[in-house]
């Protein structure tokens, strides 16, 4: 099979033009500033995919929507690193839905085409959360909002922002985890820059700023202590870490489809490049599998998704240098393109959580059993 043709297929079936549309534009194009990649996404009704079918949406799998993001990660960066946040974010609230009723905002979600953006760390497995800098205040008819997110995807084209809270122990959500919606359109969200790197800047990762913000009680919802919401945050962080790491192996997978392109490589330059982009997607199709078979709560698979993400950081650095050598300095000198695919997909090391942070957190978990993220 083409090298990507069975990625790309899974694009074509879930948003038939798509593709063609961003091709159409070219990578500079998108990545530049006034970028339409997030309207363009829109308007093929990605914002869907992982919503499932009740609420009008594609229903797609994990390994579905892992090729998805890895093909929009070859053809769109920022678009697929901006996207992931809203459909990790999908996939948690459906999850959520399993418990509660969020069937008015899905439906909403879905008949309006809305992006959700992601406004809060979602915290770990060992119970000890990535307490978010925003604050909630009790009023009569729900909350106040306070605080600062940055960086933000999709600070200027969201229209949903969900934000993750621990509430006060004296609060009427008694110091539980919760979830609250809230309106982008909201007159108390201030928007701000905040990304000064030419690298990735479509994906509007800038500042949000919440002044006395309302959330009415219907638009607050409880995911639990921060001692037993460890299902929840497994089920995010696995989401989050096969999406992400999709996205940037789709930017490095683009390299590699070049140097196809081109002609000018090598055979033996060529394959073994494949083989580090083949290895760590058949990886990552294990976790996506296993996903699917209903494991999203899998403490092992997490740590399982963990060790590939890193795995992966190293096999991009790789495949991103050796590719960039291989297409010599003339293709560097005549293109943008090249360059920002190299530098654009060593993003991955940069999310949480690092590399550092986890290397004994995994021997840990390697020596107990126990896994935590903070």
């Amino acid at each position: 099979m083409k090298f990507l043709a069975r990625e790309k297929t899974v694009l074509q079936r879930y948003s038939p033009k798509l593709e063609d549309n961003l091709q159409q534009l070219g990578l500079l194009s998108l990545e530049g500033e006034n970028s339409q990649c997030m309207k363009i996404f829109k308007q093929h009704g990605a914002v869907r995919l992982l919503l499932p079918s009740q609420y009008g949406g594609n229903n797609a799998s994990a390994l579905d929507a892992l090729f998805y993001q890895l093909s929009l990660g070859s053809l769109a960066p920022s678009l697929a690193i901006a996207t992931t946040m809203h459909q990790y974010k999908v996939a948690t609230l459906v999850e959520m839905a399993r418990n509660r009723d969020l069937s008015t905002l899905l439906d909403r979600v879905c008949s309006q085409n809305m992006l959700i953006a992601s406004g809060g760390s979602e915290g770990n497995t060992g119970g000890n959360l990535f307490y978010p800098t925003m604050t909630a205040t009790d009023t009569e008819t729900g909350l106040l909002i306070n605080g600062t997110k940055r960086p933000c995807c999709m600070t200027w084209s969201m229209d949903i922002l969900s934000v993750l809270l621990v509430t006060d122990k004296n609060s009427k959500y008694e110091g539980e985890l919760v979830n609250v919606i809230i309106d982008a359109s909201d007159p108390s969200i201030h928007r701000s820059k905040f990304w000064n790197n030419r690298f990735l800047s479509a994906a509007e990762s800038d500042a949000i700023t919440l002044v006395n913000t309302e959330v009415s009680d219907e638009n607050v919802f409880r995911v639990g202590t921060p001692n037993n919401s460890k299902e929840f945050a497994t089920s995010a962080f696995l989401w989050f870490e096969l999406l992400a790491t999709g996205s940037y192996l789709g930017m490095a997978a683009r390299l590699i489809e070049i140097l196809i392109e081109e002609k000018k490589a090598s055979a033996a330059d060529i394959t073994s490049l494949d083989m580090m982009y083949s290895s760590q997607l058949a990886a990552l199709e294990y976790v996506a599998n296993r996903m699917d078979a209903g494991e999203n709560v899998s403490e092992d698979l997490l740590a399982r998704i963990l060790k590939i993400r890193y795995a992966t950081q190293d096999a991009i650095a790789t495949i991103s240098t050796r590719a960039m050598e291989t297409l010599g300095g003339l293709g560097f000198v005549k293109s943008d393109e090249i360059s920002m695919l190299v530098m654009s997909c060593r993003g991955l090391m940069f999310h949480p959580p690092g590399r550092k942070t986890m290397q004994k957190n995994l021997l840990h978990y390697m020596e107990t059993g126990e896994l935590t993220l903070a």
